[in-house]
């Protein structure tokens, strides 16, 4: 029975394009092993089925195709019925007439435009016209759907997805191309494909096994995968917040430079050598791979890429077409997908899941928390697009909260070189009430792990030369009012200061120094 071909191609398009899944599928044993038997009967030759292609007499057809083979069946079957209907037309005019007077008379059809089959004028002088015509009207009545498509299809070249004439051997394969043009497949792979979509259209149990295999196949369970930037001042705990948080799961981290590139994230080709001491190239996978490969190999675990300093490199320029990865579906899975910046990136990550990548798409499971500091010089901006992409957790100062707070005791000297004792925790709350009272923004303040244990010069648990440089070169290098109410006023240089230190001697205000060992 001949179908308005027009509506199946759009029915077709309309199943592809709403797959939520065009590319993550793990092919099963049960499946592969049907495919390569129902390919063989159909097409004969040497058929090999891998994990992500399918190899016919050296023709290598991705398996990304099979999702084509999956929605476009019914086009394919509609195809076919004309292709079949104009073969019965054939059979009988060949009783009449040499094969190459029916070639030559088919040939003037199609027509350019909408019309009856009958459209030229001047078949009705063509010696076969007559007999064409009561072949027609035998096998398709008038006033019937059949009649009304195959008349379309000799008439219309727009509505049947094939441009060329009748007569030719090529109508499905040709037919087949055209519809699948709008995605993207190119005219080098329409034979390989239409055998994909031929032997779907046959094997009503092949069309079944992969729908059960795509609604059951290895994709991550688990969901809720987010993007957050943990931000706030200097030593407020983000990472090890975030450590505390993936600590437990899969995860991979990286840190954030001004030079990191766009392929030291993702990953690159890079030279490696072979076991016979030659030099070939690889696929090196950046961060951003690892943690998608561990997303794919933990489906039911959170996985996390964790990225330092997010904002001490061009990030939008970092993670480049990546960034549309961003917008995420309300499991947590990307909204839409990009393509794979290389075919070696694709051949890894398909080799390492034994799945088929058409795409690249943030799995469900797979989260990325990142860390910057607000405060910091000489860093990137976030582009306004890109940061609200992320959603947000301010780490604020806490010093009242002893379990975020380390425990260190500071040796420190008054003005006769006495040795007293304060803490950590009094010299750093002090130091930030001396910067908010002279309207010090919030983000150059000191965080309750800007300096740790290991910072503290063990031989005399002096102040750590790092927090006097913070202090002295970076925040309060041209605020000298605010400098001389925390540090001794007489001191006049950055090197006095680590010298009178050193010595033992007085580095503080006087009125400061009180605060500190009250």
């Amino acid at each position: 029975m001949l179908v308005d071909l027009s509506t199946v191609a759009n029915e077709c398009k309309a199943k592809y394009e709403n797959l939520e899944n065009k590319g993550d599928l793990m092919l099963t044993p049960s499946f592969k092993s049907l495919l390569k038997e129902t390919l063989t009967d159909t097409l004969g030759g040497t058929v090999e089925v891998n994990n992500a292609t399918t190899v016919i007499d050296n023709n290598s057809l991705p398996h990304s195709w099979l999702w084509f083979a999956h929605t476009y069946w019914e086009f394919y079957a509609g195809i076919s019925e004309y292709d079949e209907a104009i073969k019965e037309i054939q059979e009988e005019l060949k009783k009449s007439y040499p094969v190459n007077t029916i070639k030559d008379f088919l040939k003037k059809f199609p027509s350019k435009t909408n019309g009856s089959w009958d459209w030229n004028k001047k078949l009705k002088n063509e010696l076969l016209y007559q007999d064409f015509k009561d072949i027609v009207e035998t096998k398709f009545p008038e006033n019937t759907d059949n009649r009304k498509y195959l008349e379309r299809f000799l008439s219309d070249v727009s509505w049947r997805y094939y441009n060329k004439s009748i007569e030719r051997p090529d109508i499905i394969k040709s037919a087949a191309i055209t519809v699948l043009k709008p995605h993207g497949v190119k005219q080098a792979n329409s034979s390989e494909l239409s055998n994909l979509i031929l032997v779907f259209n046959r094997s009503q149990e092949l069309r079944t096994l992969f729908a059960k295999m795509n609604e059951t196949s290895t994709r991550p369970s688990k969901t809720g995968g987010q993007n957050i930037i943990f931000y706030g001042p200097p030593g407020t705990g983000k990472s090890t917040k975030i450590k505390d948080i993936t600590d437990k799961s899969p995860h991979e981290i990286t840190v954030f430079h001004p030079d990191m590139q766009n392929s030291d994230f993702i990953g690159a080709l890079k030279p490696a050598v072979k076991d016979d001491g030659g030099v070939t190239y690889k696929f090196s996978p950046g961060p951003f791979a690892k943690a998608l490969f561990k997303a794919y190999e933990h489906p039911d675990k959170d996985v996390y890429l964790v990225i330092e300093e997010l904002n001490r490199a061009p990030a939008m320029a970092v993670f480049g077409e990546l960034f549309q990865l961003l917008d995420r579906k309300d499991n947590g899975a990307s909204e839409y997908g990009v393509g794979f910046p290389s075919d070696e990136f694709r051949k890894w990550l398909d080799h390492k899941t034994s799945m088929v990548h058409v795409e690249i798409r943030l799995p469900s499971n797979l989260s990325i928390y990142a860390s910057m500091n607000t405060a910091d010089q000489g860093v990137y901006p976030l582009d306004t697009a890109f940061r609200r992409r992320w959603d947000d957790k301010y780490i604020f100062i806490d010093w009242d909260n002893p379990k975020n707070c380390p425990d260190i005791k500071l040796a420190i000297f008054n003005a006769k070189g006495i040795e007293k004792e304060t803490s950590w925790k009094l010299l750093g709350s002090e130091v930030n009430k001396v910067l908010l009272d002279n309207n010090h923004p919030e983000d150059r303040l000191l965080g309750q792990w800007w300096i740790n244990e290991k910072d503290v010069p063990s031989i005399d648990n002096t102040v750590p030369n790092k927090l006097l440089n913070y202090l002295w070169n970076d925040l309060l290098r041209h605020d000298v009012p605010t400098r001389n109410e925390i540090f001794k006023s007489g001191i006049k240089s950055f090197s006095t200061l680590i010298n009178r230190k050193n010595l033992k001697k007085q580095i503080f205000s006087d009125m400061f120094l009180d605060k500190l060992v009250s």
